[in-house]
């Protein structure tokens, strides 16, 4: 609420975003390839290990949601600011999620088998990973503009 409202000439979407927001998807995307892929190897059965990479990228998505809520501030920060229309989203795709995983009609529209614990903490791990470099990106960058004396998005430091 600090900024002026952009201009109604100015585009809405620039090269930039359109750039990172195709890094973030392919990054989250390569990040789930990788584990569907040692699943696999480690011999976990297909239904099984699908369930897995549909898992990492439903956190993954999430995760780009939360994530980029903003440009500057990390998703920690983020995270203290009240949406309750997020919170809603967030719990709707969870809860579809689960539907999806372990409940048995669903779980055979999708070809699932219900993943382990374990499982679905690498399935966050993935996600997890996949979104890092976007988080330590917006950590890092304000502090490289503090020692430049220069603004980040617009404001003063």
């Amino acid at each position: 609420m600090r900024r002026p409202p952009r201009s109604a000439a100015a585009r809405l979407f620039n090269s930039w975003i359109i750039a990172t927001s195709v890094l973030q998807g392919v990054s989250v995307l390569v990040a789930v390839a990788l584990l569907y892929a040692l699943v696999l190897e480690a011999g976990t059965p297909e239904p099984q290990a699908r369930a897995i990479a549909f898992a990492a990228i439903v956190f993954g998505n999430v995760g780009l949601i939360l994530a980029t809520r903003s440009g500057q501030a990390t998703l920690l920060q983020t995270l203290r600011r009240p949406n309750p229309a997020l919170w809603w989203i967030v719990g709707g795709a969870l809860l579809g999620l689960a539907l999806a995983l372990y409940v048995e009609p669903m779980q055979e529209i999708f070809r699932f088998a219900a993943p382990t614990g374990y499982q679905l903490l690498l399935s966050v791990a993935a996600a997890a990973l996949g979104l890092t470099w976007l988080e330590l990106y917006k950590w890092l960058r304000p502090r490289a503009l503090r020692s430049r004396g220069s603004t980040v998005g617009g404001l003063p430091n």
